[in-house]
């Protein structure tokens, strides 16, 4: 064995107009903890001239988990007021729902008070990420900071 790394340890999956700035933030401190040649962001990972499409799908592919960046408009807005999370072909979909599909992990980063979503609020192929803990990212003052929570019971 070689000892060499065939492919990213994280995929950060994100939508660029609803938490494309703490993505980057996210990915520079995993780099620096783990190589950057172990963290995979689309806009920094992506070798100009090779499909991007299908550069996404292998690298999801050798990830061992996916952090999913969900900022308070996870949805994102399409044509005429209809979702992009909607529509089968979203990028952002595709990722996310491939994920669990291939056993990679999948952990949800709620951005600057995003909600959890509700498994009625996504799609089918989406539901199961409303039933996965999460962890809260808050950006404002400079950098990321992020707030484990402990589960809270009822009763």
């Amino acid at each position: 064995m070689s000892g060499a790394i065939d492919g990213p340890d994280v995929f950060v999956s994100y939508r660029t107009s609803d938490g494309g700035y703490a993505a980057a933030d996210l990915a520079t401190e995993l780099e620096a903890l783990v190589g950057p040649e172990r963290v995979f962001r689309d806009s920094d990972s992506l070798v100009p001239g090779r499909p991007w499409p299908e550069s996404l799908r292998e690298a999801l592919g050798r990830a061992r988990v996916l952090l999913a960046v969900i900022g308070p408009g996870r949805a994102g807005a399409g044509p005429v007021g209809a979702r992009r999370i909607d529509e089968p072909g979203d990028r952002v979909r595709q990722e996310v729902a491939t994920a669990p599909r291939r056993g990679i992990p999948a952990v949800t980063l709620l951005l600057d008070g995003a909600r959890r979503p509700a498994e009625l609020d996504l799609p089918a192929d989406l539901a199961g990420l409303a039933r996965l803990h999460t962890l809260t990212v808050a950006t404002a003052g400079g950098g990321l900071h992020l707030y484990f929570r402990a589960p809270t019971t009822s009763g």
